[in-house]
C-alpha cells in the first residue's frame, strides 16, 4: 500500500495536490500531498503503529479526493518513480 503524508502548503512545496479544509474534517487550512515523503506500508504495519499510539485513525477521506489525490500524483515531480509503478499495478492512477 502506497501512503503519503499532507502537509501545510506553501510555494516551495509539491503542489500537484492541493487540498482545502472541506476535503476533510483533520484538515483546517490549505493543505497539500507531500508525493516526496510516500511511501509503502503494510496493513500489518499500519495496524501495529496504531496500536502502539503511533498513528491515529482519522474519518475515511471521500472517496473523490482520494482519487484526485491518487490522480495528481501523475504530476508531481518528487514521486519515487517506482510508486507509480505500483499504482499502475493497482490501476489507481
Amino acid at each position: 500500500m502506497v501512503i503519503v503524508s499532507i502537509t501545510e502548503a506553501h510555494p516551495r512545496k509539491d503542489t500537484a495536490c492541493i487540498l482545502q479544509p472541506q476535503d476533510h474534517p483533520f484538515l483546517y487550512k490549505e493543505s497539500c500531498v507531500a508525493y516526496d515523503l510516500a511511501n509503502v506500508v503494510s496493513v500489518a504495519e499500519l495496524a501495529q503503529a496504531r496500536d502502539h499510539g503511533d498513528l491515529e485513525p482519522q474519518e475515511p477521506m471521500a472517496p473523490s479526493v482520494l482519487d484526485r489525490i491518487r490522480k495528481r500524483s501523475s504530476f508531481s515531480r518528487k514521486m519515487d518513480p517506482d510508486l507509480y509503478e505500483i499504482l499502475d499495478r493497482q490501476g489507481l492512477t
